[in-house]
């Protein structure tokens, strides 16, 4: 393992020099072909291989529609080219948001969240000729529930990040019957989705939010915890009750899935039991045959958790101050992301998936990206915060138009420093034009930047 630091590779021969001697795998092509094809989902077709990551904006307005900002974030994924568009976190009860400034689909919001896909689906066509897959991710945020009012939802305790979370030592273990609900209420704003128009609904199973942590709930009794049938409960009764609903085999279960945690075992999810930074797949890949077995048409995956493993599922230069800084050289976790969605694309060819963690590689994601699907390592190029900065990257790409090195993210972090501190996720760096008011009010606030 090396020391973390920022990326100054001045050519394409220095990085894949690097990486060698640090002996990682990095794929590499210099045909981009491969990116522009069509990918077949679940009866379905996307018309490249761009996927837009669900990155939360928390930019909605306090009853949970999409605001202006909201629809200027997706117009601009729809004008950039991608051929699928991963809705961000939505959540499906106001007991559940994260924040204040997250979307949120009921009865009473539905009628704007479905002009916001609308108006995705006009932009993308009138621009681009072509409608991206739109899938919508639904949320019970668990541990992170901040909304005005709403305390967190804990399944199991784990001190570091009750901690961080600002979570009571005596807060409540959500009950089994809790959890039921939880997956009723799920289903229910599933069939919301369906009547909407989305072409599927992403069962979330990552980043320590409520299903993710249930995967790891080893130390938890009852129907939820302890044995791996117990763990993975939510996740696979959820897609059946799912099915059962919306027998509209146009209709996709998808699923954002967590290939390890990067946390200790017992409390880790892919973890191996003596080491916290070695992934053990066995249960993970376990999961996703059974998820194959029922259907689900496309996974996009990741790792760790943005609270206080963020190094993990999105390498930086910089780390959100007061957050623990990176143990390692950002390309060993790229290398890492590559190496773990390939072993699970590998597994299960038949599911597209695709990959994360890319934008750190500044000019080079093309020929990585290419050199990945290529080798079967994925399916699609999971873009989330390159598409806050440059949301057009994959236009130019697939038009054989250089990257403007000018507009590239610098994974700096800012977007989500602000968020989390109850600003908004927006590019700070290169939409600074749009975003600088949030930074002002930031700075008032006395943080240092």
């Amino acid at each position: 393992m090396s020391s973390h630091t920022t990326f100054s590779y001045k050519n394409a021969e220095e990085l894949r020099t690097d990486a060698q001697d640090k002996g990682l795998s990095l794929p590499w092509a210099d045909d981009l072909s491969v990116l522009a094809e069509t990918v077949r989902v679940g009866g379905k077709s996307a018309p490249n291989r761009f996927a837009v990551l669900p990155v939360e904006g928390r930019d909605a307005n306090l009853d949970g529609t999409p605001s202006a900002l909201t629809f200027r974030r997706y117009r601009r994924y729809a004008a950039g080219g991608s051929g699928l568009i991963h809705f961000e976190a939505v959540a499906f009860s106001p007991r559940g948001r994260a924040s204040d400034g997250q979307l949120l689909l009921t009865p009473s919001t539905a009628a704007t969240i479905k002009e916001l896909l609308d108006a995705v689906r006009e932009e993308a066509w009138k621009k681009n000729g072509h409608t991206p897959l739109c899938y919508i991710q639904l949320q019970e945020s668990g541990r992170y529930t901040k909304a005005s009012g709403m305390p967190p939802r804990i399944v199991v305790r784990l001190p570091e990040f009750d901690r961080r979370a600002g979570v009571a030592e005596d807060a409540p273990i959500v009950s089994d019957e809790e959890l039921d609900d939880i997956r009723r209420q799920f289903v229910d704003a599933a069939v919301l989705a369906h009547e909407i128009g989305f072409d599927g609904v992403d069962v979330k199973a990552c980043h320590r939010y409520l299903t993710s942590e249930l995967l790891a709930a080893h130390t938890r009794n009852g129907r939820y915890g302890g044995s791996y049938e117990n763990r993975v409960r939510m996740v696979l009764e959820s897609m059946d009750e799912v099915r059962e609903r919306i027998p509209d085999p146009n209709f996709h279960i998808v699923s954002r899935f967590n290939l390890y945690d990067a946390i200790a075992w017992p409390f880790g999810w892919g973890v191996a039991q003596k080491e916290m930074l070695e992934p053990d797949l066995s249960e993970p890949l376990r999961l996703l045959g059974q998820m194959r077995d029922r259907g689900v048409a496309y996974v996009s995956t990741t790792c760790g958790t943005p609270y206080g493993r963020a190094w993990v599922n999105r390498p930086f230069d910089r780390h959100i101050p007061g957050s623990p800084a990176a143990p390692e050289h950002p390309l060993e976790g790229v290398c890492r992301g590559i190496a773990l969605t390939g072993q699970a694309q590998k597994a299960y060819p038949e599911v597209p998936m695709a990959g994360f963690g890319y934008s750190w590689l500044r000019e080079h994601i093309p020929n990585v990206a290419a050199g990945i699907v290529s080798e079967g390592g994925a399916s699609f190029v999971g873009l989330g915060r390159e598409l806050l900065a440059y949301p057009e990257v994959p236009n130019d790409i697939l038009r054989g138009i250089p990257v403007d090195r000018t507009k590239l993210c610098v994974t700096c972090s800012l977007c989500s420093e602000i968020m989390a501190h109850g600003g908004v996720a927006g590019c700070y760096v290169r939409d600074r034009q749009e975003y600088d008011k949030f930074l002002r009010q930031y700075r008032a606030q006395g943080r240092e930047l």
